[in-house]
């Protein structure tokens, strides 16, 4: 196998200096599975230096590394519940070099006409003291088939102190001819900053003929990011288009 590189100069030459040095830099790369979950895998170079790599693959645990290179990097998670445990850590020379271990809860909550989630993250780091506590509110209101309250809260704690936000928000979508009117208006009203606010119309052209095709049209009239899109896409169905075509 080669690396990818341009072995031409500025007018389209090759260079000889060039062609020997992506001759150099060839490199051949074998790969053994033995069973489901252990692979091994062999890269050498031209001047028969090589590594071998192995990796574990298990349903919450992951080995890889190089014994050649004495580092490895174990990763694992599990879930229980609505709790999701996980660890990562790399060991170079048997020494642990990274490292982290984080626990997520996520707590979600519907009563009409209010739905939202709740989600407290821990992370703690395996090789300094390093820590984030994280904790983020997502709720949402919705007034009508047009109208939503959104409320968004976050608060972070690390080393380096406490950061908060919350944001409310009002979304907008009407439907028309087609179509659909949309628009937004934030704020977060704990670090303050100026209002967001977009207004937008987006609309698919077309029969739909069993697949997706159609045409779209989408404004966005956000005084900071106005555009106009103009978009057509076609996917066909399995079998290509001659089985659209009848043939």
């Amino acid at each position: 196998m080669y690396p990818k590189m341009d072995v031409t100069n500025e007018f389209g030459v090759v260079q000889p200096d060039l062609v020997k040095e992506l001759v150099d830099k060839a490199y051949f790369d074998g790969k053994i599975d033995l069973g489901d979950h252990l692979s091994l895998t062999r890269t050498i170079d031209t001047e028969g230096q090589g590594i071998t790599g192995i990796n574990l693959n298990l349903p919450h645990l992951n080995i890889s590394g190089s014994p050649d290179t004495n580092k490895y990097t174990l990763a694992g998670d599990y879930n229980i519940g609505n709790l999701g445990l996980g660890f990562g850590t790399t060991f170079d020379e048997g020494k642990r070099t990274e490292g982290e271990i984080s626990a997520k809860y996520e707590y979600p909550f519907s009563a009409s006409p209010i739905e939202g989630k709740v989600t407290a993250k821990r992370v703690q780091s395996l090789v300094d003291d390093y820590y984030k506590n994280n904790l983020n509110i997502n709720t949402t209101l919705s007034v009508n088939d047009y109208v939503n309250l959104n409320l968004q809260g976050d608060v972070e704690h690390t080393p380096s102190g406490v950061t908060s936000a919350l944001t409310p928000s009002l979304d907008v979508n009407v439907p028309y001819k087609g179509g659909a009117f949309t628009g937004s208006v934030s704020k977060d009203i704990v670090e303050g900053g100026p209002i967001k606010y977009g207004i937008g119309y987006s609309r698919r052209i077309g029969d739909q003929l069993g697949t997706d095709l159609y045409s779209e049209v989408d404004i966005n009239l956000d005084p900071k990011n106005r555009n106009l899109m103009l978009g057509w896409k076609k996917t066909f169905a399995k079998g290509g288009l001659a089985k659209l075509l009848g043939e």
